[in-house]
C-alpha cells in the first residue's frame, strides 16, 4: 500500500483552525456580511426590535442585493512545485441578498466561482467537472423577529467564538476546505442546517439551537491540488447517511466594556474520522460521531486594548488514530485506522491594540491538552501563537496587512503579507504572498512546505438593488 504518508495534512489540526488565522488579514476588509445571523453580534436587540416594529406594520423595510465581483490570480511558487492554482474564467461572484418583509426576513449568501487552473494544469476530468465552476449557497434562511425573541430557520452560519486568530469553540458551522489555507474566512464558512431561536432581555441573550441533519466539512476530493487522502477514495458509512441530530445553547450578558457567554451543546466532529478498507485496492471509509462540549468565552475593553479568552472542554471527542509502518524503501507512512476518545481542553487568549499611529495588532496564544495521553492519533497536545498587524495608509487607501501564526507545533509556521489598494468605492486590487516553513521531519506536513504562493486581486463591489 502508497501513498499514505500524505492521507491527512488536512484536518481539524491544521486547516480548520488555520482558515481563520490566514484569513485575518481580512480583519478589517472583508466583504460585507454584517447583516448575516452569525449569532456573534450581541447588540443586536435593539435592531430586532426595530424589525419586528416594521414587520408589524406590514411594511417592506428594504431589499438590499449587494454584489461583490473578483478576480483572484493565485500561483503556487515553490520550486519543483510551481503551478497555477486559481485562474477565473469570469470574476468569482458573490451575493448577499436581505430582503425585509410583513411575514420576516429573508436573507441569502453564496458565490459562483470558476477556475481554469486545472484544465491547465492537466489534472484529471474529475476534479475539472467538479471543481472548474462551482456554484455555492452558503446561507438561506427566514428569521421572524418579535420585540424580546426571534426564530431562524434554513442554512445559517453560527459562530460562538470571541478569538479572531484561533478560535476553539466554533464547533456548530462546518467550512470549505477545498482552498486550504488560502480562502478568506467569509469564503471558506458554510452555513448549517438551523433551527434557532432567541431571546432577549436587559443586558442578556439566550440561544437555543435544533440542527437536524448536520452538514459537515467539505473536503477536497481525489486528484485536486489540496487533497488530503494521498490518493485514494474516500466513502461515507452508513452511519455518515443516517445522521444524529444536534443540539446547542449559548447564553450571553453584555455589559459596557464586559461580554462574557457560557454554552453547552452535543454535536459531530466536522472532519472526518476514517478507517482503511481493502486489501488489494485500498479505499478509506468515513464516519462521523457526536461528543458534548461546555465552554465559556469573554472580551474585556479598556481603551486601547481589547482582551479575550475562549475555553472549551469536550467529553469524549473522537481524535483520529492511525497505524505507522515502515516500506521497503524505509519511508513512514501513516495508515489511517479508526479514532480513538478522549476528553479535550483548548483554551485561548488575546490582546487586540487598537491605534491610529501604530495601526492594529492583535496576539493569541492557544493551548490543546488531551486527557489520555496516545501516541497513535494525530491531534496531540500543542501550543500555538499568532499575531497580525494592520494598517491604513493614504486616507486609509492602501490597507498593508501582516500575519505570522504556528500551527501543529511551534517549529512550524505561516507568514503572509496582503496590500491592498482601493481605487474608489467599488475598485480595489491587492497583492498577497504566503510561505510557510514546516518541519521537514513530520509526514503529516510534508507537502505543506510546498504551498508558497502568490496571489493577485482585482475586485469590484456594488450594489444591485437597495430599496
Amino acid at each position: 500500500m502508497n501513498n499514505y504518508h500524505l492521507f491527512f495534512f488536512s484536518t481539524a489540526l491544521l486547516f480548520s483552525p488555520l482558515i481563520h488565522a490566514y484569513g485575518a488579514d481580512n480583519l478589517e476588509d472583508q466583504f460585507d456580511f454584517s447583516d448575516a445571523d452569525t449569532g456573534f453580534d450581541f447588540g443586536d436587540v435593539e435592531d430586532t426590535k426595530k424589525v419586528a416594529q416594521w414587520e408589524e406594520k406590514g411594511q417592506a423595510l428594504n431589499l438590499n442585493v449587494l454584489i461583490a465581483a473578483e478576480w483572484n490570480f493565485a500561483y503556487q511558487m515553490s520550486a519543483g512545485h510551481r503551478r497555477w492554482v486559481n485562474l477565473p474564467i469570469v470574476p468569482d461572484t458573490n451575493w448577499v441578498i436581505d430582503w425585509h418583509s410583513k411575514v420576516g426576513t429573508l436573507y441569502s449568501e453564496g458565490n459562483f466561482l470558476t477556475n481554469i487552473a486545472y484544465t491547465i494544469e492537466d489534472d484529471s476530468q474529475e476534479v475539472i467537472d467538479k471543481y472548474e465552476k462551482e456554484l455555492f449557497l452558503r446561507e438561506l434562511y427566514w428569521k421572524k423577529s418579535f420585540d424580546d425573541y426571534s426564530f431562524s430557520t434554513g442554512v445559517i452560519k453560527v459562530m460562538w467564538g470571541k478569538a479572531d486568530l484561533l478560535p476553539v469553540v466554533d464547533l456548530i458551522s462546518p467550512s470549505d476546505q477545498t482552498k486550504a489555507i488560502f480562502a478568506r474566512p467569509e469564503a471558506a464558512r458554510l452555513g448549517q442546517n438551523v433551527q434557532k431561536f432567541d431571546l432577549y432581555w436587559k443586558q442578556h441573550q439566550l440561544n437555543l439551537l435544533f440542527i437536524p441533519y448536520p452538514r459537515y466539512n467539505r473536503l477536497p476530493e481525489k486528484g485536486h491540488p489540496y487533497h488530503v487522502f494521498g490518493g485514494l477514495d474516500l466513502y461515507p458509512s452508513q452511519e455518515d447517511d443516517d445522521r444524529e441530530p444536534e443540539w446547542a445553547m449559548r447564553w450571553n450578558y453584555a455589559s459596557g466594556p464586559t461580554d462574557a457567554a457560557a454554552f453547552i451543546g452535543h454535536v459531530h466532529n466536522r472532519d472526518p474520522l476514517v478507517f482503511t478498507k481493502g486489501d488489494t485496492t485500498p479505499w478509506l471509509e468515513k464516519h462521523f460521531t457526536r461528543f458534548h462540549f461546555v465552554g465559556l468565552s469573554a472580551n474585556f475593553a479598556k481603551e486601547p486594548f481589547v482582551f479575550k479568552m475562549e475555553a472549551a472542554y469536550s467529553q469524549t471527542r473522537p481524535l483520529q488514530k492511525f497505524d505507522i509502518v515502515m516500506t521497503p524503501e524505509m519511508e513512514t507512512q501513516l495508515i489511517p485506522s479508526g479514532f480513538r476518545t478522549t476528553d479535550t481542553l483548548a483554551v485561548v487568549i488575546g490582546l487586540d491594540y487598537v491605534s491610529g499611529l501604530w495601526g492594529n495588532i492583535t496576539f493569541e496564544l492557544a493551548n490543546h491538552q488531551n486527557i489520555d495521553e496516545y501516541q497513535d492519533v494525530l491531534l496531540q497536545d500543542n501550543t500555538n501563537a499568532a499575531i497580525h498587524w494592520s494598517k491604513n495608509f493614504l486616507n486609509d487607501s492602501l490597507l498593508t496587512n501582516l500575519l505570522f501564526t504556528t500551527f501543529s507545533e511551534m517549529d512550524n509556521h505561516i507568514v503572509s503579507l496582503h496590500i491592498k489598494y482601493r481605487i474608489d468605492d467599488e475598485w480595489a486590487n491587492g497583492l498577497k504572498i504566503t510561505w510557510l516553513d514546516t518541519d521537514d521531519n513530520n509526514p503529516l506536513l510534508a507537502n505543506m512546505q510546498y504551498m508558497d504562493r502568490v496571489d493577485l486581486t482585482i475586485e469590484y463591489t456594488f450594489s444591485l438593488f437597495d430599496q
